[in-house]
Protein backbone atom coordinates (compact mmCIF):
# COMPACT_ATOMS: atom_id res chain seq x y z
CA UNK A 1 0.00 0.00 0.00
CA UNK A 2 1.68 3.33 -0.76
CA UNK A 3 0.88 6.19 1.72
CA UNK A 4 1.22 10.13 1.13
CA UNK A 5 3.02 12.02 3.56
CA UNK A 6 2.81 15.86 3.67
CA UNK A 7 5.06 17.91 5.90
CA UNK A 8 4.14 21.26 6.85
CA UNK A 9 6.32 23.22 9.51
CA UNK A 10 5.01 25.70 12.21
CA UNK A 11 7.75 28.45 13.27
CA UNK A 12 7.13 29.39 16.59
CA UNK A 13 10.49 31.35 16.63
CA UNK A 14 13.00 31.98 19.33
CA UNK A 15 15.70 33.49 17.68
CA UNK A 16 19.26 34.28 19.03
CA UNK A 17 21.50 36.94 17.54
CA UNK A 18 24.64 35.80 15.71
CA UNK A 19 27.11 34.46 16.28
CA UNK A 20 25.03 31.62 16.21
CA UNK A 21 21.41 32.64 14.76
CA UNK A 22 18.95 29.51 15.46
CA UNK A 23 15.27 29.45 14.85
CA UNK A 24 13.44 26.40 16.86
CA UNK A 25 10.08 25.32 15.92
CA UNK A 26 8.10 22.62 14.81
CA UNK A 27 7.35 20.60 11.85
CA UNK A 28 3.83 17.93 11.33
CA UNK A 29 3.88 15.14 8.83
CA UNK A 30 0.77 13.55 7.85
CA UNK A 31 -0.07 10.37 5.86
CA UNK A 32 -3.07 10.11 3.16
CA UNK A 33 -5.43 8.50 6.24
CA UNK A 34 -4.46 12.09 7.58
CA UNK A 35 -2.57 10.66 10.71
CA UNK A 36 -0.35 13.53 11.90
CA UNK A 37 2.77 13.83 14.20
CA UNK A 38 4.95 16.42 15.17
CA UNK A 39 8.27 17.18 16.35
CA UNK A 40 10.77 20.52 17.31
CA UNK A 41 12.97 21.40 14.52
CA UNK A 42 15.96 23.44 15.24
CA UNK A 43 17.82 25.83 12.27
CA UNK A 44 21.36 27.23 13.67
CA UNK A 45 22.86 29.41 11.04
CA UNK A 46 26.10 29.72 11.74
CA UNK A 47 28.48 32.94 9.90
CA UNK A 48 31.38 33.39 8.12
CA UNK A 49 33.50 35.78 9.72
CA UNK A 50 34.64 38.49 7.10
CA UNK A 51 37.70 40.41 6.74
CA UNK A 52 37.86 43.86 7.51
CA UNK A 53 38.93 46.28 4.34
CA UNK A 54 41.90 48.87 4.23
CA UNK A 55 41.80 51.40 2.20
CA UNK A 56 45.27 53.55 1.29
CA UNK A 57 45.28 56.98 3.49
CA UNK A 58 46.97 60.21 2.25
CA UNK A 59 47.51 63.70 4.08
CA UNK A 60 49.95 66.44 3.19
CA UNK A 61 51.83 69.12 5.70
CA UNK A 62 54.80 71.13 6.49
CA UNK A 63 57.83 70.33 8.67
CA UNK A 64 58.08 71.47 11.99
CA UNK A 65 54.59 70.83 12.61
CA UNK A 66 51.91 68.29 14.13
CA UNK A 67 49.89 66.41 11.32
CA UNK A 68 47.02 64.91 12.50
CA UNK A 69 44.52 62.17 11.37
CA UNK A 70 42.90 59.00 10.92
CA UNK A 71 43.24 55.76 8.88
CA UNK A 72 39.76 54.62 10.26
CA UNK A 73 37.40 57.16 8.11
CA UNK A 74 37.27 55.13 4.59
CA UNK A 75 38.08 51.82 5.96
CA UNK A 76 35.42 49.13 6.81
CA UNK A 77 34.07 45.83 7.40
CA UNK A 78 30.91 44.38 6.22
CA UNK A 79 29.79 42.54 9.82
CA UNK A 80 27.79 44.24 11.68
CA UNK A 81 29.39 45.48 15.01
CA UNK A 82 33.12 44.30 14.48
CA UNK A 83 35.18 45.98 16.32
CA UNK A 84 38.69 47.06 14.49
CA UNK A 85 42.30 47.57 16.27
CA UNK A 86 44.54 49.03 14.25
CA UNK A 87 48.78 49.27 14.55
CA UNK A 88 51.62 50.23 12.38
CA UNK A 89 53.38 47.44 10.55
CA UNK A 90 56.77 49.36 11.10
CA UNK A 91 57.44 52.37 12.55
CA UNK A 92 57.94 55.40 11.15
CA UNK A 93 60.04 58.22 12.96
CA UNK A 94 57.18 60.63 14.45
CA UNK A 95 54.26 58.88 13.95
CA UNK A 96 52.19 57.51 16.31
CA UNK A 97 48.85 55.28 15.60
CA UNK A 98 46.56 54.68 18.34
CA UNK A 99 44.46 51.84 18.14
CA UNK A 100 41.33 53.58 16.85
CA UNK A 101 43.34 54.16 13.33
CA UNK A 102 44.17 58.22 14.96
CA UNK A 103 47.33 59.48 14.47
CA UNK A 104 49.89 62.12 15.24
CA UNK A 105 52.65 63.00 13.00
CA UNK A 106 55.50 64.83 14.79
CA UNK A 107 57.18 66.54 11.49
CA UNK A 108 59.77 68.17 14.00
CA UNK A 109 61.41 64.79 14.25
CA UNK A 110 65.82 64.97 13.38
CA UNK A 111 64.79 62.56 10.65
CA UNK A 112 63.38 65.10 8.62
CA UNK A 113 65.46 68.15 9.95
CA UNK A 114 67.76 68.11 6.62
CA UNK A 115 65.23 67.86 4.02
CA UNK A 116 65.88 71.51 1.76
CA UNK A 117 63.80 74.42 2.27
CA UNK A 118 60.37 73.73 0.08
CA UNK A 119 61.28 70.01 -1.06
CA UNK A 120 58.78 67.52 -1.01
CA UNK A 121 59.32 63.90 0.98
CA UNK A 122 56.77 61.52 0.33
CA UNK A 123 56.49 59.60 4.04
CA UNK A 124 54.96 55.97 3.73
CA UNK A 125 53.40 54.28 6.77
CA UNK A 126 52.11 50.30 6.85
CA UNK A 127 49.59 49.68 8.90
CA UNK A 128 47.14 46.66 9.84
CA UNK A 129 43.28 46.54 10.79
CA UNK A 130 42.45 43.52 12.67
CA UNK A 131 39.16 42.37 13.81
CA UNK A 132 38.03 40.67 17.18
CA UNK A 133 38.86 37.24 15.45
CA UNK A 134 42.15 37.82 14.20
CA UNK A 135 40.72 38.67 10.52
CA UNK A 136 43.09 41.42 9.09
CA UNK A 137 43.58 43.65 5.94
CA UNK A 138 46.95 45.88 5.48
CA UNK A 139 46.99 49.15 3.72
CA UNK A 140 49.59 52.24 3.75
CA UNK A 141 49.18 56.04 4.88
CA UNK A 142 51.47 58.17 2.73
CA UNK A 143 51.83 62.09 4.44
CA UNK A 144 53.55 64.69 1.75
CA UNK A 145 56.11 66.32 3.63
CA UNK A 146 56.92 69.91 2.50
CA UNK A 147 60.08 71.52 4.09
CA UNK A 148 59.03 74.63 5.83
CA UNK A 149 62.09 76.68 7.83
CA UNK A 150 64.82 74.11 7.16
CA UNK A 151 68.12 75.90 6.05
CA UNK A 152 69.14 75.93 2.68
CA UNK A 153 72.73 74.36 1.38
CA UNK A 154 75.57 76.19 0.12
CA UNK A 155 74.92 74.60 -3.30
CA UNK A 156 72.58 74.62 -5.87
CA UNK A 157 69.05 74.27 -4.46
CA UNK A 158 65.93 73.50 -5.95
CA UNK A 159 63.20 75.01 -4.03
CA UNK A 160 59.14 74.63 -4.19
CA UNK A 161 56.88 76.44 -2.91
CA UNK A 162 53.02 74.86 -1.80
CA UNK A 163 49.87 76.56 -2.89
CA UNK A 164 49.65 78.92 0.08
CA UNK A 165 51.97 81.88 0.92
CA UNK A 166 55.84 80.57 1.34
CA UNK A 167 58.94 82.33 2.02
CA UNK A 168 61.95 81.46 -0.04
CA UNK A 169 65.69 81.34 1.00
CA UNK A 170 67.86 80.03 -1.31
CA UNK A 171 71.11 80.45 0.24
CA UNK A 172 74.58 80.14 -1.24
CA UNK A 173 74.55 78.92 -4.68
CA UNK A 174 72.45 78.81 -7.82
CA UNK A 175 69.52 78.50 -6.56
CA UNK A 176 66.28 77.39 -8.80
CA UNK A 177 63.02 78.68 -6.62
CA UNK A 178 59.45 78.34 -7.45
CA UNK A 179 56.96 79.65 -5.53
CA UNK A 180 53.99 77.86 -6.76
CA UNK A 181 50.41 79.39 -5.87
CA UNK A 182 50.14 81.97 -3.35
CA UNK A 183 51.59 85.36 -2.33
CA UNK A 184 55.02 84.09 -1.84
CA UNK A 185 58.41 86.26 -0.65
CA UNK A 186 61.94 85.22 -2.13
CA UNK A 187 64.14 86.61 0.70
CA UNK A 188 67.77 87.21 0.16
CA UNK A 189 70.12 87.19 3.18
CA UNK A 190 73.29 88.90 2.08
CA UNK A 191 75.24 89.60 -1.17
CA UNK A 192 76.12 86.05 -1.68
CA UNK A 193 72.99 84.66 -2.26
CA UNK A 194 72.60 86.74 -5.30
CA UNK A 195 72.36 84.23 -8.83
CA UNK A 196 69.19 82.64 -8.06
CA UNK A 197 66.69 82.20 -10.45
CA UNK A 198 62.62 83.00 -10.05
CA UNK A 199 60.94 80.70 -12.51
CA UNK A 200 56.96 81.89 -11.39
CA UNK A 201 57.46 85.51 -10.19
CA UNK A 202 53.92 87.55 -10.27
CA UNK A 203 54.38 90.86 -10.45
CA UNK A 204 51.71 92.63 -7.78
CA UNK A 205 51.93 89.01 -6.39
CA UNK A 206 55.03 87.59 -5.60
CA UNK A 207 57.74 89.78 -3.57
CA UNK A 208 61.48 89.95 -3.66
CA UNK A 209 62.68 90.90 -0.01
CA UNK A 210 65.97 92.28 0.17
CA UNK A 211 65.94 93.93 3.46
CA UNK A 212 68.68 91.84 5.23
CA UNK A 213 70.86 92.77 2.39
CA UNK A 214 70.77 96.05 2.65
CA UNK A 215 71.41 95.83 6.46
CA UNK A 216 74.16 94.00 5.91
CA UNK A 217 75.84 96.58 4.09
CA UNK A 218 75.06 99.11 6.14
CA UNK A 219 71.57 100.83 4.78
CA UNK A 220 71.13 104.15 6.36
CA UNK A 221 67.78 105.32 3.94
CA UNK A 222 64.16 104.28 4.96
CA UNK A 223 63.46 101.67 7.12
CA UNK A 224 64.80 98.40 4.72
CA UNK A 225 61.77 96.20 6.45
CA UNK A 226 59.74 98.02 4.10
CA UNK A 227 61.54 97.78 1.14
CA UNK A 228 60.21 94.70 -1.38
CA UNK A 229 60.40 94.45 -5.46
Amino acid sequence: MRVLVLYSIRVTATIVIFPPLTFVGTYTVQDDFFKTATAPLTVTITGVNDAPVAVADTNSGLTKTIITGSVATNDYDVDDGTILTYSLISAVDGLTLNSDGSYSFDTSHASYSNLPFGQTLNVVANYQVKDEYDAFSNSSLTITLTAFGNNPTSGNDTLNGTTGDDILIGGQGADRLTGGKGADIFRYDSLVDIGDTITDFEVGIDKIDLSRVLLGIGYLGSDPHQLSF
